[in-house]
């Protein structure tokens, strides 16, 4: 859990071998919805593998689609993860209501 709390972002590789794990075994839908759960302006990058479906499990965050062009779709994340980096978009914060303690 500290490693959630200290990330800036999530990028999620969305598969359709993802999308089939129950809830309880698919630790990348389990990681995302705590950071959406328990930070403000949540920055969740969903990366579509062939025949992943994003919509169905982040709705409201666009994806980084990987096609034919593998080398565009890693140049997209890294620079979306810069922007984060310098400044150039906010960070997310913790939501004040949360009293995660860490054990």
């Amino acid at each position: 859990m500290t490693a959630l709390l200290d990330s800036r972002a999530i990028i999620a590789l969305v598969s359709p071998n993802m999308m089939v794990r129950d809830t309880d075994e698919n630790w990348v839908l389990r990681e995302t919805r705590f950071h959406i759960e328990h930070f403000n302006n949540p920055r969740i990058f969903p990366v579509r593998l062939p025949g992943g479906r994003h919509e169905q499990l982040f709705p409201g965050f666009a994806p980084i689609n990987v096609g034919e062009n593998e080398n565009s779709a890693i140049e997209r994340a890294a620079n979306e993860l810069i922007r984060l980096r310098e400044g150039y978009e906010d960070p997310p914060s913790l939501k004040k209501d949360d009293d995660l303690t860490l054990s």
